[in-house]
């Protein structure tokens, strides 16, 4: 393939992959989690969130708020398999998988708050990012090339930068029926 490394992404558990490969694992404040996840379920209009006859530009009518969504949703709790469902696991055993692999030398876990807050803290993770998938130099010295790299990642790696291209990022709105 002329792309190395291949990348791609997945919601799913760590159990499910493939060995042989490098992972990159991103955590956030759960809390944070739960709202986004709320958030985007209205944003795409997800007919248990919102109400699917409401045909208002404006705000759409809720079905639920943000603690009904925590409390009553499988976000939380998860889902078992039954002979009709697939088993979901909660958040919280997400983040248990996450924790037995943080010393795994094919797993990277990183903090999604340290890349969108202070811009030294940003830029070593871009770094280590870099080094763990090979593309930068794993030296303890840096090059002008590497340092190049990390700078336009990082200047790439903005909201303000991805808003304009939501469409390379965003998640279809199939998949949050899914969910």
């Amino acid at each position: 393939s002329q792309f190395t490394p291949r990348v791609f992404k997945s919601h799913l558990r760590m159990a499910s992959i493939y060995p042989g490969c490098k992972y990159v694992v991103t955590v956030r404040d759960p809390a944070k989690v739960a709202l986004s996840f709320y958030n985007f379920f209205i944003a795409k209009r997800v007919p248990f969130v919102v109400d699917p006859d409401d045909d208002s530009e404006e705000e759409p009518k809720l079905l639920m708020d943000v603690s009904t969504f925590l409390v009553d949703t499988k976000f939380l709790k998860g889902c078992p398999k039954t002979e009709t469902t697939n088993l979901r696991a909660s958040v919280w055993e997400y983040y248990v998988e996450y924790h037995a692999l943080m010393e795994c030398p094919s797993v990277l876990v990183l903090v999604y708050e340290d890349f969108v807050g202070e811009e030294e803290r940003r830029l070593d993770n871009i770094r280590t990012l870099g080094k763990f998938m090979g593309i930068l130099n794993n030296g303890d010295s840096t090059d002008d090339d590497d340092e190049a790299l990390v700078a336009r990642t990082a200047s790439m790696s903005t909201k303000s930068y991805m808003a304009p291209l939501v469409s390379k990022f965003d998640e279809p709105y199939e998949r949050a029926k899914e969910l």
